[in-house]
């Protein structure tokens, strides 16, 4: 009865197990805890009864301890079912099981070629401690994103779980991490930069461009300080009901990382970081890096926002320009010259300094016909489109700030419109304003 005992109570380790691809918590000692709690408590019976002599009492202590076995064993699995059933250890063994079914993939596609791996931050910890992964690539040069790559290693493939919107994976049908072949990783990413023209982010850390559905990180003369720090990321959508259920309560989905897990350092000294932003409409994206004190507090290294809705993403300078050229004159002159180019107002201000797009922006446009207004615009006679410089302008390199507005689709009589604060014990300031009549107004 023992040696059943010892050798069957095995299979029940099964159970507190069942999450050993993913849970931190492996429960090793369940395997013990029926077989060895019975032989304990059976040798000591019987070495009682020997001393009792009394077999009814040696028989009844055996069953009752044999329930008393069964029902720690019960209690530490269902601790152990309490702590993996929650949804991050769900969905991390989720993650981990697609991540070993894309890297079966993966080896039959590369066949044993230099390999670059810039992993997943939730993976990235996984897999470095994770044998498995030279299994899989075994006979291929591995290197990982935070080492520098330089043109000696004469790099193959690269494999990254960050996937770039619109170039063509080798390994279209996984989930977590993608093959491509490097030369055209690398080529994307750098036309990727060059034909933005401008970042959309500007510090002395991480510029940041964003490209389709990429955000691109990127630090020239970079050293190890510069990518030493984590980064944040922030995904703010138009709807929160897009975001995955855990996020919806702080109302923005985490995408933090680190460069470890998402960049390439080049030998020569540029970084680059990317990230697959998700599908859904983006209404506000909010980066940058920080680091953790000795006693845990939290500094912001630098951080930026983006507004993806803006009219200027993605416009290179010279079409910019061109537009404003093609405007003419300027219909008012101020803070900022305003230029009415079709159906755009463009805002452009040269000399711009950091305090001269800190105030919002007002402007009204009145109809000719007020029936054209929308509804709740038509008690107050026209329409209120104001704004602010982050998300509707940039800042050229050369300090130049322009902002675009699009105008409503129907005919326009007066625009007004400048720059205003509104001080916490007072009435609205306009800081400057002006404007212009297109049309009579009908009567």
């Amino acid at each position: 009865m023992l040696l059943a005992s010892l050798t069957l109570s095995g299979f029940c380790w099964a159970l507190p197990m069942r999450y050993s691809t993913a849970s931190p918590h492996h429960h090793f000692e369940a395997l013990f805890y029926i077989g060895v709690a019975l032989t304990v408590f059976s040798m000591l019976l019987l070495w009682l009864h020997r001393l009792a002599g009394d077999r009814l009492i040696a028989a009844l202590s055996i069953a009752a301890l044999s329930i008393a076995a069964l029902l720690i064993f019960t209690f530490s699995a269902l601790r152990m079912s309490q702590l993996n059933d929650s949804n991050q250890t769900a969905e991390l063994a989720e993650l981990r099981e697609a991540a070993v079914a894309d890297f079966e993939v993966i080896r039959n596609a590369t066949d044993g070629k230099a390999i670059l791996i810039t992993a997943m931050p939730s993976l990235l910890r996984f897999l470095n401690k994770w044998e498995g992964i030279y299994y899989y690539l075994s006979g291929s040069l591995i290197l990982y994103g935070h080492q520098t790559v330089s043109t000696e290693h004469s790099l193959d493939f690269i494999v990254t779980g960050a996937r770039a919107d619109g170039l063509a994976s080798l390994t279209p049908q996984n989930r977590t991490m993608f093959l491509y072949e490097w030369n055209d990783y690398h080529r994307h990413i750098t036309e990727a930069i060059e034909n933005a023209d401008e970042p959309q982010i500007r510090s002395d850390f991480f510029d940041v461009y964003l490209n389709r559905n990429n955000l691109i990180y990127v630090k020239d003369g970079c050293g190890r300080n510069d990518i030493y720090s984590s980064f944040f990321l922030a995904v703010f959508p138009v709807d929160e009901s897009d975001l995955p259920v855990g996020s919806r309560q702080r109302g923005f989905q985490n995408l933090d990382f680190n460069f470890q897990g998402n960049g390439i350092r080049h030998a020569d000294g540029r970084c680059i970081a990317i990230v697959l932003l998700p599908d859904y409409d983006i209404d506000r994206i909010s980066t940058g890096q920080f680091s953790r004190g000795a006693v845990g507090e939290t500094q912001r290294l630098w951080e930026g926002e983006i507004f993806p809705s803006n009219p200027l993403i993605n416009v290179t300078m010279e079409r910019i320009n061109e537009t404003i050229a093609q405007a003419g004159a300027p219909q008012i002159r101020s803070h900022f010259d305003v230029y009415l180019n079709d159906d755009e107002l463009i805002y452009v201000k040269d000399d711009c300094g950091m305090g001269d797009t800190a105030a919002p922006f007002f402007l009204a446009a009145f109809p000719v016909n007020e029936i054209d207004l929308p509804v709740e615009s038509r008690q107050r006679g026209f329409q209120n489109l104001g704004f602010n410089f982050q998300r509707n302008g940039i800042r050229q390199s050369d300090e130049r700030c322009v902002a675009l507005v699009q105008l409503p689709g129907y005919d326009i009589a007066r625009i007004h419109t400048g720059q205003y604060t509104q001080p916490t014990d007072g009435p609205t300031q306009h800081i400057w304003e002006g404007e212009f009549r297109l049309r009579e107004m009908s009567r």
